[in-house]
């Protein structure tokens, strides 16, 4: 299960793998009062909270110290190639979002979701509601 996801004192909570040979799921994990459901392949790392989709990548990611808030969420994303990420945290509104120490992106939340690119590497990623809550 630790392989999928889990959460400590250091990194927070952590799921996904960088390399995954083949594809896996873990379905109805109960973590911190929540349901998660855990995909994880070379294509894509997903994360299912309490039925709803909340973090998708395109590729095998791992993700560290995820921490949605109610108006900031923030996330440690390490990979080996460039990914594009969707995040489902909020249903709309307009968020400014932080990868590391580049300028910061305004993107409108359409359909609940955020979609953005990050290049090959670890990353601090912070969204910020930032209008329409």
């Amino acid at each position: 299960m630790e392989q999928f996801i889990n959460q400590n004192p250091w990194n927070g909570l952590r799921f996904g793998a960088l390399q995954p040979s083949e594809g896996g799921t873990l379905h109805n994990v109960d973590w911190d009062n929540h349901r998660y459901d855990i995909e994880v392949g070379p294509d894509s790392t997903s994360v299912t909270r309490d039925g709803q989709l909340r973090f998708r990548a395109d590729a095998g990611v791992v993700v560290r110290d995820y921490k949605p808030e109610s108006n900031t969420f923030s996330f440690a994303l390490k990979t080996l190639k460039p990914v594009s990420v969707t995040t489902r945290e909020y249903e709309s509104g307009t968020l400014s979002i932080k990868v590391d120490d580049l300028p910061v992106q305004t993107l409108a939340v359409q359909h609940g979701a955020v979609t953005f690119t990050v290049g090959a590497g670890s990353h601090r990623i912070v969204e910020t509601r930032t209008g329409d809550q």
